[in-house]
C-alpha cells in the first residue's frame, strides 16, 4: 500500500494527502446499492476516497453527483451493480476499470478479485480484459505507467506476470495479450 500511496503523491506533484472513506461510508454504500465491497477496496478506500489522476481518475464514495463518486457511475451504468462490479477508475477515453469477484474457472461470484476493463467500444455489459489480479497491483500499474510514460502494462505478458503472478490465474480468454 505505501509504495502505491508514493506513486499517487508523485502524481499529485505532492499535493495535500488524501483522505479516505471512513467506516460509515463503506456500510452506507454497502446499503444503498447491495454491493459487497470486497477487503482489498475498502481498504484503498479507507485510504484514498477517489482522487484526480491521470489518465481519467480513481474513484471514492463519495456523493452521488461528484464525478469521483463509484455511485455516479453507477447510476451511468445500473447493470454493473447487479454484476457486481465496482467502478475504481477511468481512462479518460470513456473507457472503465472495473473491481469483480470472479473464480479461477470464470464463474461469477468467486472470492478472488479482479480487475477488468471495460472497453466502451466493445459495449459496457462485458469484461474485455483483466489487467490485474489485484486492486493495489492495478494501481501500481497504472500509477507507474502514466509517472514514466511506460506502455508494458498490460501487454506486455512477461512483464504484467513477473510483477503480478496472481494474473496468470485468470481465464486465458480475458488475458490482455491472447
Amino acid at each position: 500500500m505505501e509504495d502505491v500511496l508514493a506513486l499517487l503523491a508523485r502524481l499529485t506533484d505532492g499535493g495535500p494527502p488524501p483522505t479516505g472513506a471512513s467506516a460509515e461510508d463503506v456500510r452506507g454504500f454497502e446499503v444503498r446499492t447491495g454491493l459487497t465491497l470486497p477487503g482489498e477496496v475498502v481498504s484503498w478506500l479507507q485510504r484514498v476516497n477517489g482522487a484526480v489522476v491521470p489518465p481519467g481518475n480513481v474513484f471514492g464514495l463519495r456523493d452521488a453527483d461528484d464525478f469521483l463518486s463509484i455511485e455516479h457511475y453507477l447510476r451511468i451504468f445500473p447493470d454493473w451493480a447487479g454484476l457486481g462490479w465496482v467502478p475504481i477508475a477511468g481512462d479518460g477515453n470513456g473507457d472503465y476499470w472495473v473491481v469483480f469477484r470472479r473464480d479461477a474457472a470464470g464463474g461469477a461470484g468467486g472470492e478472488r478479485v479482479w480487475v477488468g476493463f471495460v472497453d466502451a467500444q466493445e459495449g459496457f455489459d462485458a469484461i474485455d480484459q483483466i489487467v490485474a489480479g489485484s486492486v493495489l497491483s492495478f494501481l501500481r500499474f497504472l500509477f507507474e505507467g502514466e509517472l514514466a510514460d511506460d506502455d508494458r502494462w498490460p501487454y506486455d505478458a512477461d512483464y504484467v506476470l513477473a510483477r503480478d503472478p496472481e494474473l496468470a490465474q485468470a481465464p486465458s480468454d480475458l488475458l490482455p495479450w491472447r
